[in-house]
């Protein structure tokens, strides 16, 4: 199993909410005897899933994976499929079948009621489907619903949503840890984001959201610059301003102006934390200039950039 599976699979195995069904997996032969049957080439990454589970029930039923030996199986003839061009490996609870182009490694939901594919229902590979399966079936964790929380730690985060826990340190005599959502995107302000919680001493100072790329309107002359910097978590001026303009038009239209704007940072203010998103440039956090951070507490081990003081 590939690392990025694994880590999906590790996710999907940690969701509370909601039951995970995995059937035993085939072997490269079964599925290469059901490739040559169908006279079809089935997805590298589906591929892979198949070899761990042979199709599934996931999310309570609310996803059925087709499988190559166990019931149901994948029928290349299938009448939820568009055109013969087209593969059904799935449906969703709504009766959207999940779909693949013959020869082609994307997956996308067909939209039987409109009879088309949407432009955002469709994804580079079956990883990146699973990843988006949340908020496609309205199960993503929301932030607002989080933040109503009293009593905020890791394993709260970790017991009631599934977030990967990462191993703590032990500094300057404080203990941090950090959660992670991913692989699995959060809502927050109508929108989704990668999020990052980090504690010291299990109080939750900040977290950071990193807007998703599926999400934002990439122009087509930054798209693939974009793409590598990002996955590279390498800042640029063109990733800083677009990664902003997201963020602040998003908390903009839920919570209004904010309470402190210069070109260079956005600071709106609650009872209980501050919303802050800010450029690198003219800032010290090379990693997150652009995102979102909510910040629970000032204190000297929690990194911010230095401007901030001047509010």
């Amino acid at each position: 199993m590939t690392e990025r599976l694994k880590r999906i699979v590790n996710a999907l195995k940690r969701q509370k909410e909601s039951e995970m069904r995995f059937f035993e997996g085939v072997t490269e032969e079964q599925i290469a005897d059901f490739e040559i049957q169908n006279c079809i080439q089935l997805p590298q990454a589906f591929k892979e899933w198949l070899r761990f589970s042979d199709g599934g029930e996931l999310f309570s039923g609310d996803l059925q994976l087709f499988g190559v030996a166990h019931q149901p199986t994948i029928d290349v003839n299938d009448d939820w499929a568009p055109s013969s061009d087209y593969i059904v490996i799935g449906s969703l609870s709504s009766g959207d079948p999940i779909i693949f182009r013959k020869g082609k490694e994307a997956i996308c939901i067909f939209d039987h009621n409109c009879g088309k594919v949407h432009a955002d229902e469709i994804y580079g590979d079956f990883y990146a489907f699973l990843q988006d399966i949340p908020s496609i079936l309205g199960d993503a964790c929301e932030i607002e619903e989080i933040l109503e929380h009293k009593a905020i730690t890791p394993q709260f985060l970790e017991n009631k949503y599934g977030f990967k826990l990462d191993e703590g340190t032990f500094q300057n005599g404080h203990n941090f840890a950090t959660v992670y959502s991913s692989p699995f995107a959060v809502q927050f302000c109508g929108a989704q984001f990668m999020a990052r919680f980090d504690f010291a001493n299990s109080n939750l100072e900040y977290m950071t959201l990193c807007p998703s790329i599926k999400v934002m309107e990439i122009p087509k002359q930054y798209r693939e610059k974009f793409l590598e910097i990002y996955t590279r978590n390498y800042p640029s001026k063109e990733l800083q301003e677009i990664k902003r303009e997201y963020c602040t038009r998003k908390l903009r239209a839920v919570y209004g102006n904010p309470n402190y704007d210069t070109p260079e940072i956005s600071i709106w203010r609650t009872k209980e934390y501050r919303i802050v998103c800010y450029s690198i440039f003219g800032g010290h956090d090379e990693y997150c200039g652009g995102d979102i951070r909510i910040v629970f507490k000032e204190t000297s081990h929690c990194k911010q950039p230095k401007f901030v003081k001047k509010v």
